[in-house]
């Protein structure tokens, strides 16, 4: 199957292009992840940011619910 080798890889390399895909700035996603509430990791200490979009589709999921929890339906 191509791709299955690859299916769990990083395919979010970088403040720049985590940024690109969450339409904010590379100083936020340092920034969020400084603080540790964006879902992605750094390779090495002054290594690139990774993520997964598909992760960060999930925590996007999971904050919509959490700001609608709130509301009447």
């Amino acid at each position: 199957m191509p791709g299955a080798r690859n299916a769990g890889a990083f395919d979010l390399v970088g403040a720049a292009a985590i940024a690109a895909f969450l339409g904010r700035s590379a100083w936020k996603v340092r920034d969020l992840h400084r603080q540790g509430f964006l879902p992605a990791v750094r390779l090495g200490k002054n290594g690139p940011l990774m993520a997964r979009s598909s992760t960060l589709l999930r925590w996007i999921e999971e904050d919509e619910k959490k700001a609608s929890a709130g509301t009447a339906p």
